[in-house]
């Protein structure tokens, strides 16, 4: 089976699948694609007996296709010819796809659209895209589905099916906790340093980096002891929502604290973000009375989404009284 270089129709039988963008009927079929998320792609898998029409029919031949689950960047898709009396049994050929670095994808036969073209009477049969697919292939034929083609030319033919290109959901979001003393935002930093009795505002920036919406992102801190008390209305949101519905105003405030509570801050499409910021006041509790020495308190901010939680941490350092604050270095 197909084992002529140079067919003067079909050309070198041994690539025998090959592919095109769906409705470019004008472009040539090739070896390779830089496929693009969502879009179908015609293959072609030609198929002969490149006996001499005397000889033996090749019998029960079959065409099978076979790809990866995922394709990471790029994947190869193959095809397999195979019949149980000629020599060799099997013949194999391959097409690659790239769907680009960093994609994930999968390849989604399209159903009804496999059709057997030949000059013998099963032309425009249609095929089942999952006998295609499966590890036996899908038998062929040339006047019925039997599997026997022989060595006549109208006997040779071809099938074509389509594939579409889809992206695997992968959702995935970072999260970014900062603080400062201050309230310039040039100030914020991992490891803000604070006199005890003094305020600190911190920021936390959820942001979408997967490829699907996610829903119901929550936000919450813990680390924040006794030590530390709200400072009324310091709760604000931002993104694109709010600055949609007020431009002019950098954060809408917020009725919940995440120091205290939970809170949901609504849903965010792929790229999207938000900054929830407040502030927090420190207070003595006796811990400071005395002028040496200073204390951390390390705040974890955690986001959950349905896909998971993550957190960052937020290093405080807290001098006494009569200290001198050093805001530590990077």
């Amino acid at each position: 089976m197909n084992s002529i270089v140079d067919n003067p129709v079909y050309g070198d039988e041994l690539q025998f699948i090959q592919l095109r963008q769906k409705g470019q009927s004008k472009t040539a079929y090739r070896t390779t694609a830089q496929a693009q998320i969502g879009q179908t792609y015609e293959i072609v898998i030609y198929y002969e007996n490149s006996a001499a029409p005397n000889k033996e029919a090749a019998r029960d031949v079959r065409v099978g296709v076979s790809y990866p689950e995922v394709v990471n960047g790029a994947a190869a898709v193959q095809a397999m010819i195979t019949s149980t009396n000629t020599t060799p049994k099997a013949v194999w050929s391959f097409v690659g796809i790239d769907v680009g670095s960093g994609t994930f994808a999968s390849l989604a036969p399209v159903d009804g659209s496999a059709v057997l073209h030949t000059n013998g009477e099963m032309e425009g049969r249609k095929l089942k895209v999952k006998d295609l697919v499966s590890r036996q292939g899908a038998l062929v034929g040339c006047d019925q589905l039997n599997g026997i083609i022989s060595g006549e030319s109208r006997c040779s033919g071809y099938i074509t099916f389509d594939v579409r290109v889809d992206e695997i959901p992968r959702p995935n979001f970072t999260v970014t906790a900062l603080g400062n003393p201050g309230s310039s935002s040039s100030d914020l930093t991992k490891t803000p340093a604070i006199k005890v009795g003094n305020e600190i505002r911190f920021r936390v920036e959820y942001k979408n980096v997967g490829n699907i919406q996610q829903d119901n992102v929550t936000v919450s801190a813990s680390g924040l002891d006794s030590d530390f008390s709200a400072v009324p209305s310091s709760m604000g949101i931002r993104n694109s929502k709010t600055v949609a519905e007020h431009p002019n105003e950098k954060y809408v405030p917020l009725s919940r604290n995440p120091a205290i509570e939970r809170v949901n801050i609504g849903s965010y499409a792929p790229g999207g973000n938000c900054f929830i910021t407040f502030t927090m006041k420190t207070s003595d509790s006796g811990k400071f009375s005395y002028d040496k020495g200073e204390r951390f308190a390390w705040i974890k901010f955690k986001v959950e989404t349905e896909a998971g939680w993550k957190e960052d941490t937020v290093t405080v350092v807290i001098f006494g009284p009569q200290q001198k604050v050093i805001t530590p270095g990077p």
